[in-house]
């Protein structure tokens, strides 16, 4: 008993010192739904997985077709009620498109995940342990509001709905019974999804999708940002070690065997010369992997970042509208679009924040390059640090459109300038 519980203690300790212990947990999620394929040992399983793969990407890609019907057949009659359907068609779609592009990249997604794990996480454990805070911060709270968001949604058809209500679920829907409105809205050819017979089998089906839009939301808001957070830590890491260039001092015992006149400023500049040129090569091979890092990053997100961008538009705007109109809403329906509000905002300015701390983090390496002792070193290093510095000068934000839109503080106000005046328009329409 007690050697089985060290054993849990030590892997439990190596799972801790591995960088992606997070990506690796969300990945064996994805895997065991059918979203994500990961590497096997028994080629044997490859066979059912693939099968089970393909009916998990069948059935969700069947949902959104019925909802997309849904949205154009009756959603569309009403303004309000075509925007809710909407916002969240899109962020369905979405997630879903994330996920289809990281299964055909999954061989360049495995590959930076290796890459990951070598980083290096003992020169300074404290940056990585706040990355490691930052990452259980954050997985609780996203974790949390998907979750909530979620679950919301699918408790409303146990609860009772005025007459009013029930109306207006009739004139749009055209259901039956209005109580038994299903979550997701469906639309069927010839099926009324409010009778019992139907309502109960396709809310178990929905259920279930409901676990699938809940796993590829974490995929989502927590994959891709973890791995940035990385590696803005590794940016700490190095400028950390830039500022200790030229500070550090070799003292020597004269030998005995070499006469105290050999043993001499001549003998010392020599070895400081050497020991200079070794931690500037460390210094710069550090970053040549970093940028080799953030090259592969990019080959991978590069064709979806601006599907991302636009969708995250769409979606916030479609989010924050309702938010203007709560009182014309029951208060499960109020708690919901507050969170899924919430949600969207937060995971906007997330994506924004962490663009900004890689430019930050970058901007702290060249820092560094001033406050360490670079005119103590030798002329070589003094070159070289030159050089290192030249290849510091270009920005690290996240980008797209051909370098036209650049995720960061400046995007998200105006992103929320665009909001606000979406929603004039809106209104203006109304009117």
């Amino acid at each position: 008993m007690w050697r089985t519980v060290v054993k849990m203690r030590e892997k439990f300790a190596r799972q801790e010192q591995k960088v992606t212990q997070f990506l690796d947990l969300i990945l064996k999620l994805v895997a065991l739904l059918g979203l994500f394929s990961l590497p096997s040992k028994n080629p044997q399983k490859s066979h059912p997985i693939t099968v089970y793969m393909k009916f998990v990407f069948v059935f969700y890609a069947i949902f959104l077709i019925c909802n997309i019907s849904c949205l154009v057949r009756c959603s569309s009659k009403n303004l309000v009620e075509f925007l809710l359907i909407i916002m969240e068609t899109c962020g369905m779609t979405f997630v879903f498109i994330e996920v289809v592009v990281l299964n055909l990249r999954r061989k360049n997604v495995l590959e930076l995940l290796d890459r990951m794990n070598k980083f290096d996480i003992t020169s300074s454990k404290t940056i990585f342990a706040n990355c490691r805070k930052a990452e259980r911060v954050i997985f609780f709270i996203f974790g949390s509001l998907i979750f909530f968001s979620v679950s919301v949604k699918f408790v409303n058809p146990f609860f009772s709905i005025s007459e009013t209500e029930a109306e207006y679920v009739q004139l749009i829907y055209g259901l039956k019974h209005p109580q038994n409105r299903l979550p997701l809205c469906l639309s069927l050819p010839y099926v009324d999804t409010s009778e019992p017979r139907y309502f109960w089998f396709l809310y178990a089906l929905e259920l279930y999708w409901a676990l699938l839009v809940f796993s590829l939301g974490l995929v989502e808001a927590l994959f891709f940002p973890f791995i940035l957070l990385h590696l803005a830590g590794q940016h700490l890491v190095l400028s950390k070690q830039l500022r200790a260039l030229g500070k550090q001092h070799v003292y020597l015992r004269k030998p005995h065997y070499i006469p105290q006149t050999s043993c001499s400023r001549i003998y010392q500049d020599g070895l400081k010369r050497r020991r200079d040129l070794l931690e500037m090569r460390k210094c710069i091979v550090f970053h040549q992997k970093t940028v080799k890092f953030r090259a592969l990053f990019d080959s991978i997100t590069e064709r979806n970042i601006r599907l991302r961008v636009i969708l995250l538009t769409m979606v916030t705007s479609l989010s924050v509208y309702p938010i203007t109109i709560l009182s014309q809403f029951d208060s499960q329906k109020q708690l919901l679009l507050i969170a899924e509000a919430m949600l969207t905002l937060g995971y906007y300015y997330y994506n924004c924040l962490l663009s900004e701390s890689l430019e930050w983090s970058n901007c702290l390496v060249r820092q560094s390059i001033y406050q360490n002792k670079w005119y103590e070193m030798c002329p070589e290093s003094r070159r070289m640090m030159l050089m290192f510095l030249q290849m510091t000068q270009k920005p690290h934000h996240i980008k797209t459109f051909g370098g036209i839109v650049a995720l960061g503080n400046v995007h998200y106000l105006k992103m929320l300038k665009a909001t606000y005046s979406f929603i004039r328009f809106i209104n203006l329409i109304k009117r």
